[in-house]
This record gives structure tokens, sequence and C-alpha cells, in this order.
């Protein structure tokens, strides 16, 4: 049940962007949470029901900034021709010849850059969708109580870490230096993240039975997720690609380059696979 007040005390912003500046962070939470690579989430009741818990609960762990690695991988195709014994029918066998085509990766390098990236955050934006109920909120407090008012026994909200970066830059510098190596075949560069997502889920038994893993892998080894995975991706009330944290870099997408290029480089001419590297 809301506390009496409870929409006109609230602590939520109404505007669309907050800076750090502005925002008080709390020092602690008291949400139970589970934490996977790329993603922390709770079930907690009082976060599902109270914006302001749900908003707090954002606030400490967007705290904790997230991770990336620069992922180079150099790869070519290979086409064989293999021999299969195949029935004719008439209880004898014949060889066919079937020509495959297979990925063959020359080298991989990754490199962490995480402590390029600014420790807490620059600003956090809500961006709620277009038809929302109750204008007048304000978008923080449109979102938040979107997902908090809201009955529906699978529901769940998400805030996404976003890293301002040269990505673009990066990639084709990087692509350049490989190709003037000599190494012509396909390059791939991408940026994985982990610690990016900070999800509330409804605390309702349905809820932490579709988020529950040994539940996911019997519905597919049963098929049942022919059944249910429809019902369930139509039921939820899923509140993404809604609320966003967006943090700095403290170093340039070209100081990245120029003292790592040559560690990338090295990878692809000794056609080393699966490195990891603390970026320079």
């Amino acid at each position: 049940m809301n506390p009496p007040g409870y929409f006109s005390v609230s602590g939520v912003p109404t505007r669309q962007v907050l800076m750090r500046a502005e925002a008080h962070v709390p020092s602690s939470c008291f949400a139970q949470t589970e934490r996977t690579f790329q993603e922390v989430k709770t079930h907690d009741p009082v976060i599902a029901t109270n914006p302001d818990e749900l908003f707090n609960y954002f606030l400490f762990h967007m705290n904790h900034r997230p991770s990336m690695m620069v992922h180079v991988s150099g790869t070519h195709q290979e086409t064989r021709t293999v021999m299969r014994q195949v029935s004719d029918g008439k209880g004898g066998h014949r060889t066919e010849h079937h020509t495959e085509t297979h990925t063959v990766t020359d080298f991989s390098i990754n490199l962490d850059v995480s402590n390029y990236i600014a420790p807490t955050w620059d600003r956090i934006v809500a961006t709620p969708k277009k038809n929302m109920k109750e204008p007048q909120l304000g978008e923080w407090r449109a979102v938040m109580e979107e997902f908090t008012r809201s009955k529906n026994l699978l529901k769940e909200i998400h805030m996404e870490k976003e890293i301002l970066w040269d990505y673009s830059n990066i990639q084709n510098s990087i692509i350049a230096a490989l190709r003037m190596s000599g190494y012509m075949h396909s390059i791939h560069v991408s940026f994985p993240k982990g610690n990016y997502i900070v999800s509330a889920l409804s605390s309702s038994t349905l809820s932490k039975a579709a988020d529950n893993t040994c539940v996911q892998v019997m519905c597919v080894l049963t098929c049942l997720c022919v059944l249910f995975l429809p019902i369930f991706l139509l039921t939820r009330k899923n509140v993404n690609h809604q609320l966003f944290a967006y943090y700095q870099c403290v170093g340039t997408g070209r100081e990245f380059y120029e003292r790592n290029v040559g560690v990338i480089v090295g990878a692809a001419m000794t056609r080393s696979c699966g490195a990891t590297y603390r970026a320079f």
C-alpha cells in the first residue's frame, strides 16, 4: 500500500534530464539483488511498488560504472569438400560429395578499457513513450509510476548504462592499421559491455519462476517454451529503452588507439587468439 501523500511528496524528478551534481546518491540499498555479468536485478516488492524506492535503487546501482572491452578479431572463410554415405533407398548406399564453408578465426584480442570510463555517471535521461498516460507528472515520474502502479504479474523495468566514446573512429582506425600491416581478410571490431543493465521485476511468484534459469531450461527441454513464450511476451509489462544513464570517458578514442594499436597489430601478425589485456 502506498503511504499517505505519496504522490505529492515524491522525490522522483519531473524533468527529463538530471545531471549528476543535482542528484543525491544513496550510500546503501536494502533490496536483495541477483547479479550476472551484464545485469543486476531485484524482485523486491517495495522496489516494485514505490517510485521513490525504485528511483533510489537505480541511483545506487548506477553509481557503479559499467565495464567494457574492445574486441578485435580477423576471420576468413574456408570451403571444404566432404564425402557422406547416404542410403539409395534400395538397401544399398552411395557416396555423395558436399561442400561446406567454415569460418576460421585467424586472431582475436580483447582489450579491457574499463579504466577509460569515468567512475560515475554524467547524466540520466528518461524518454517515456509518446502515449504516456499522465504527462503532467514529467518524464521521470511518468516512467517510474507506469511501472510501480502496474498490477501486471510479469512487469519489469530496465535502466541502461550508455558509454559516450568515439566508437566509429576507433573502429575505422583499427581496421586501417590492420590493413596497412598486410591483413586482408575480414576484420571485426566490437565493444561488449558488462554491468550495464539495472532491472527491477515484479515480486510475484510467476515473475520469479519466469526469471528462474532452471525453469527456463526445463521449458526448453520439454518444448513448453513453444506454448508459453508467446503468452509471456504478450502479457508481460516491459518498460525498456526509456531510462538511460550516460558515462563519459576520461580518455579519448585517439589516445586509446595510439597507446594500443601496436598490441592489436602484434596479435594479428602472430595469429594470437583469445588473449585479454588491460588497455594502456
